[in-house]
């Protein structure tokens, strides 16, 4: 399976071992499963626990709770598989999987593309880049986003006017 890389550890936090990752602004949202395997300078490890805050995640893992343990692992690379993130409900996606997806509008014409998907913090907006280089944003509520098909790779959207 392919390896996704989440971010960067750029320091360590107190003294038990955790660190802190920024992460790859495609990659946000993601969750990760209980104990999940991540790869950092081509080792394996496991995440004990890990806690959110903005942009960067604070995380121990498993069998290096000492910071004396971790410190050569600022400025690695924290990698992992798909596998390894908390399955979602039914039509629910992380924002990296809807990344270069076409979006139609109801009237089935080609929007654009995914270009990235932005968090306001009070929601999310997909943004599309249309094909003469335009941006659009569109919130990623169901009132606008009526589709979202991974296998036929396109997202239908709602438009009303003004959004374009």
């Amino acid at each position: 399976m392919e390896e996704i890389l989440i971010g960067k550890i750029v320091n360590t936090y107190g003294l038990k071992g955790e660190l802190k990752l920024i992460l790859n602004p495609d990659y946000l949202d993601i969750e990760f499963k209980k104990n999940a395997k991540v790869k950092i300078a081509n080792n394996d490890y496991v995440l004990l626990n890990y806690k959110r805050n903005k942009h960067t995640v604070i995380f121990l893992l498993k069998d290096h709770q000492d910071i004396n343990l971790v410190e050569h692992l600022k400025g690695e690379l924290l990698k992992t598989t798909l596998i390894e993130f908390k399955t979602l409900v039914k039509n629910e996606y992380y924002g990296f999987q809807i990344l270069s997806l076409n979006v139609y509008d109801q009237n089935k014409q080609l929007l654009g593309k995914v270009e990235r998907v932005e968090n306001t913090g009070f929601q999310k907006l997909l943004r599309i880049k249309t094909e003469n280089n335009k941006d659009i944003l569109i919130p990623w509520v169901d009132f606008f986003v009526r589709k979202i098909d991974l296998k036929e790779a396109i997202v239908e959207v709602e438009t009303i006017e003004g959004l374009l």
